[in-house]
């Protein structure tokens, strides 16, 4: 969240989050910068293509995350809203962190995604590999993060329903 005030803060429009643990293919910035250019309002959403490296149980728990995610959205626009890998315009993303407490850790992806969504912000997709690394090092810890991932599911449950309203009237539009 820091590092997007700062670039903001310096004139840039938009940022690329990427998580840090060797998962993501850089070689797919280019596309999201062309995506970005053609799509200035939107973020721009990594959907995870997975190789055989990939648990089953991680890509169980994303699904959760994503079941709830689209019941939170009331869409399925969000494909992963856990994938680490965006590129998110700047003004939107300050306006959602000065007005929420975003979350911070394993739970922050998820919780910024659908806040942006609330406020109408345009989501586009776009496919990237992504691979589980031998020996790679994963700061996901089971309990500690699948709670905090509740917690925030919980919260943004409630959090749709006081936005039911608009979101159906989004939804029809």
């Amino acid at each position: 969240m820091e590092g997007g005030r700062r670039a903001f803060a310096r004139g840039f429009t938009h940022a690329i989050f990427m998580d840090a643990d060797g998962q993501h293919d850089s070689g797919d910035v280019p596309q999201m910068v062309k995506l970005m250019r053609e799509n200035p309002q939107a973020m721009i959403l990594g959907r995870p293509v997975f190789d055989a490296s990939a648990p089953l149980g991680r890509r169980f728990g994303r699904w959760v995350s994503n079941v709830w995610a689209w019941i939170e959205t009331l869409s399925f626009e969000i494909k992963d809203s856990l994938c680490g890998y965006h590129c998110i315009p700047l003004a939107p993303f300050i306006k959602v962190a000065a007005t929420a407490r975003l979350s911070q850790r394993m739970d922050f992806d998820p919780d910024m995604l659908v806040r942006l969504f609330w406020e109408r912000v345009p989501v586009v997709t776009f496919d990237t590999r992504v691979r589980y690394p031998m020996g790679g090092v994963s700061n996901f810890n089971v309990w500690r993060d699948n709670l905090r991932l509740t917690t925030l599911h919980t919260r943004l449950f409630f959090g749709m329903l006081i936005r039911l309203p608009r979101l159906l009237k989004h939804r029809q539009a």
